[in-house]
C-alpha cells in the first residue's frame, strides 16, 4: 500500500475539484480527472498535488446524500495536456486514489474552505492546508 505523505515544506497543493457522475468530461473515477485549462486553477494542478473530489449539491440531494458532497481523494501522478473539440484540456492521472466509504459534508470538515464555490477547481488556502488534512483524516 502506498503511504500518504503531506509536508508543510512541500510545494504540492491541495485542490477541491468538482467531479459529477455523467459529466461532459471524460473522467474515470479512481483513475483520472479531465478539465479545461481555461477555467480558474486549470493550469495550476501538477504532479504531486492532492485532489479532493466534490460532487454538486444538486447531485448529492438527488442521491439522497443531503449536504455530503466530498467523495474521495487522490494524489496526482501526472498531468497531460491535449486539444478536444478545439478546446485546450488537461487530464490528471493518479498515483493513488481512495474513495470515501461514505460521502462527507463540509460541515463535518469544520466548514467549507473554498474561496469561490462556483469554480470547479479550488485550491485549499495554504494557511489552512494542515488543519484541512487533519479534519479529513478525522472523518474518513
Amino acid at each position: 500500500m502506498n503511504k500518504v505523505h503531506f509536508s508543510k515544506k512541500s510545494k504540492d497543493s491541495i485542490f477541491i475539484v468538482n467531479q459529477n457522475p455523467k459529466s461532459k468530461y471524460d473522467d474515470k473515477e479512481g483513475l483520472e480527472y479531465e478539465y479545461p485549462l481555461s477555467i480558474p486553477n486549470g493550469r495550476n494542478i501538477k504532479k504531486g498535488d492532492i485532489l479532493v473530489f466534490n460532487i454538486s449539491k444538486k447531485i448529492a440531494v438527488s442521491l439522497k446524500l443531503g449536504n455530503a458532497t466530498l467523495s474521495g481523494v487522490a494524489r496526482v501522478k501526472s498531468v497531460s495536456e491535449f486539444d478536444k473539440d478545439g478546446r485546450k484540456m488537461a487530464k490528471a492521472t493518479y498515483l493513488w486514489y481512495r474513495k470515501f466509504e461514505k460521502h462527507i459534508s463540509f460541515d463535518e470538515m469544520g466548514g467549507d474552505v473554498r474561496n469561490n464555490k462556483n469554480n470547479s477547481i479550488n485550491r485549499v488556502p495554504v494557511e489552512v492546508e494542515f488543519s484541512f488534512v487533519l479534519d479529513l483524516l478525522r472523518v474518513i
